[in-house]
């Protein structure tokens, strides 16, 4: 499933995931652009930062499944 249709389905139109994940798929895709493609290097804070939003996002997702199972 593709960021938009992640937050458009599940996000707003279902309300399965809460309000605040809206913007980490892009946040984190967006960091990873600038570690791979960007002119300086990302810094231990920033990818602290979304190294936790990663570990809330899929432990959300998982708590999801494994409910739903």
């Amino acid at each position: 499933m593709k960021q938009h249709n992640f937050v458009n389905e599940l996000i707003r139109r279902r309300k399965v995931y809460p309000n605040d994940l809206k913007s980490y798929l892009k946040d984190l895709q967006d960091v990873r652009n600038d570690a791979d493609y960007g002119q300086k290097s990302v810094s231990k804070k920033v990818v602290s930062r979304m190294l936790k939003k990663a570990s809330h996002f899929v432990d959300l997702i998982t708590r999801n499944i494994e409910k739903n199972d």
